[in-house]
């Protein structure tokens, strides 16, 4: 489901249970209450880098442009005066508990106020090591996780109501397998934590708890929101450039200079200071693009996750050049079909990968271009534009033999496009 923001670029968001908070590129801070038909944009502040809210929205921060001091919100009202109160100086990020408070400092320093709540919105910063400078810190229900500037995922071991600080940080060995290069986290309800990589895919893990911060997976999930969500590179760029006026201003360097250093930073991916797109509550899974506009993702959502194979028999270096996978209503699954070159082809069941394939003859002399399956028959188009089908049958999943199709009952003898033959098929 898809909402417009309050006008200009999104630099970032923060969701709790009964409002949604949006800063945009202008440093201008805005405010809604969770939609019944619409979001309604209120403007809170000016002049905001960054915002944070607990998970129930009794706590609210902010980190001014050009000062970078963090502000604490006493009792948050969204109309009638505000009182802020300054909670510490130097800071480029701040995320929030229902009860404490993670800071990352100007200088890299992590710091970390607990004990809070409505009537106490900050109290005295108490310095946390850790081993790499940080870009993003989430923290919810005893359980800590940090972003470092390279990537990299850390999680918080030990942290508890007893002792909120946690004993030590830990690397993410699930996130350096999978190569994730995350750019915004969040936890979530149900012991869920969320990622966005620097692809724009959105991944979670699950059963992360304060006794098991690492959660119970031994892999991310990913969720396909391509078809609603689309990351412009090209937009979120501006965005971020938008958001740097202020501190080449504050810094009496030419904009364009400050610009020309980030495009090299962000083309090249290496970016530290990511704009906070991703926010998660009880009412589902929020989401910007770095445009005006944002998603939720309400209900349950289905992950999926690729899983390294080597066929037996085959080297774990074997490059392929072609997959395929036939559909599979029954219970027996379905067939992979694999090829290194045009000359090639083999089979083995997806539900066991790991076998040793059985190799198809192909027709003589033939070089296949492309492929298509379905439950019952195997499709190939050779580079004569000849088409060929293989019947298959659950006592013979790999087929028989071959049948070239006389495609003159089609008028003109057609020379058909790899292109062509699966759009047709399809």
């Amino acid at each position: 489901m898809g909402y417009a923001g309050p006008g200009y670029g999104i630099l970032s968001l923060a969701v709790s249970e009964k409002y949604l908070w949006c800063l945009d590129y202008k440093g201008g801070l805005f405010c809604s209450a969770l939609p019944g038909a619409g979001l309604r944009w209120q403007k809170f502040e000016d002049a905001v880098q960054q915002v944070a809210v607990s998970p129930s929205g009794a706590l609210l921060w902010k980190i001014e442009q050009k000062s970078n001091r963090a502000f604490a919100c006493g009792k948050v009202t969204i109309k009638g005066k505000r009182h802020w109160y300054e909670a510490l100086p130097q800071a480029v990020f701040v995320a929030l508990s229902d009860d404490t408070a993670w800071i990352i400092r100007t200088n890299g320093d992590l710091y970390l106020q607990t004990g809070l709540s409505v009537d106490r919105p900050c109290a005295r910063a108490v310095k946390v090591d850790c081993p790499y400078p940080l870009s993003q810190v989430a923290a919810r229900n005893s359980v800590v996780w940090a972003l470092t500037e390279q990537r990299a995922l850390l999680y918080r071991e030990g942290v508890s109501s007893f002792c909120p600080e946690g004993e030590q940080w830990k690397c993410d060995i699930v996130s350096e397998r999978q190569a994730l290069e995350a750019v915004c986290i969040a936890l979530g309800d149900q012991q869920t934590l969320w990622a966005l990589d620097i692809r724009g895919n959105l991944w979670f893990r699950t059963g992360v708890a304060s006794k098991k911060p690492q959660g119970d997976d031994d892999h991310w999930w990913q969720v396909s929101i391509t078809d609603y969500v689309v990351f412009d590179q090209c937009s979120l760029f501006q965005t971020i450039i938008h958001a740097t006026h202020s501190v080449a201003t504050a810094a009496q360097v030419p904009v364009e200079r400050v610009a020309d250093k980030l495009r090299m930073a962000f083309w090249s991916q290496q970016l530290q200071c990511q704009p906070s797109l991703l926010g998660v509550n009880n009412s589902g899974v929020w989401l910007s693009s770095g445009k005006n506009e944002f998603h939720v993702a309400k209900g349950n959502l289905i992950g999926t996750y690729w899983n390294n194979v080597v066929p037996r028999g085959t080297a774990s270096a074997t490059k392929w050049a072609f997959v395929l996978a036939s559909t599979a209503p029954t219970k027996e699954g379905s067939s992979l079909w694999l090829c290194q070159s045009s000359k090639d082809l083999c089979s083995v069941s997806a539900q066991n990968a790991q076998s040793r394939p059985s190799t198809v003859q192909l027709p003589p002399d033939a070089e296949m271009r492309a492929y298509a399956a379905c439950q019952d028959a195997l499709w190939a188009l050779d580079s004569l534009g000849q088409v060929f089908i293989r019947t298959l049958s659950k006592s013979c999943p790999t087929g028989m033999h071959w049948t070239r199709l006389d495609l003159s009952q089609l008028g003109m003898a057609p020379v058909l496009t790899s292109h062509e033959f699966l759009q047709d098929l399809v």
